[in-house]
C-alpha cells in the first residue's frame, strides 16, 4: 500500500481528483466531518443504512461505513441521519411526565432537530438518560386499535 504523505501535495491532488473526483482539500474535511460524527457515539439506529448519492444516482452505503466524500451526497450532514427513528422516539415519549419534559418539549426537540444536525447529540444524551431511567418514559398501548380490528 502507497504512502500518500511520501508523495508531493501536487500529486496527491491528483490522486485525490482520480479517485473521488474532488480535490485533496475536499477530501480532508469530508474526513474531518465524519471524525466528529464518530467521536459523538450516537446510537446506531440514528444513522441511515444507506444514504442517496446525487454523483452516481444510486443508494450508497453510509460514507461513515465506507469513505466517500460528503459533496457525494449533495453536501448536506443531515441526509446522513434517519430522521425516521428520531422523530418515531419521540412520538413514542410520554410528555406529561417531568422526566421527560425535563429538557423540552416535543415541539421544541423537534424544531432543534430541523433547524440544526449537530442537535443530535445532545438529543443522543437526552435518549440515553431517558433509557437508564427506571420509570417507563413511553407511552401507554392503547388497546382500542384492536377493537377496529
Amino acid at each position: 500500500m502507497c504512502d500518500l504523505t511520501l508523495l508531493p501535495p501536487v500529486l496527491v491532488n491528483i490522486v485525490m481528483g482520480y479517485a473521488y473526483n474532488v480535490s485533496l482539500d475536499s477530501v480532508k474535511d469530508s474526513l474531518g466531518l465524519y471524525m466528529v460524527l464518530k467521536s459523538m457515539r450516537l446510537p446506531f439506529f440514528f444513522y441511515r443504512d444507506t444514504v442517496w448519492n446525487w454523483h452516481d444516482r444510486i443508494f450508497h452505503e453510509n460514507p461513515l461505513k465506507v469513505f466517500l466524500p460528503i459533496e457525494y451526497f449533495g453536501g448536506r450532514v443531515r441526509d446522513l441521519f434517519d430522521d425516521d427513528a428520531m422523530y418515531c422516539f419521540l412520538l413514542g415519549l410520554d410528555f406529561r411526565k417531568r422526566k421527560v419534559r425535563m429538557f423540552g418539549s416535543r415541539e421544541r426537540w423537534l424544531h432543534r432537530l430541523n433547524t440544526n444536525w449537530c442537535t443530535v447529540e445532545p438529543f443522543a444524551a437526552y435518549y440515553r438518560m431517558l433509557m437508564r431511567s427506571e420509570y417507563n418514559v413511553m407511552k401507554k398501548r392503547t388497546e382500542n386499535i384492536l377493537k377496529f380490528i
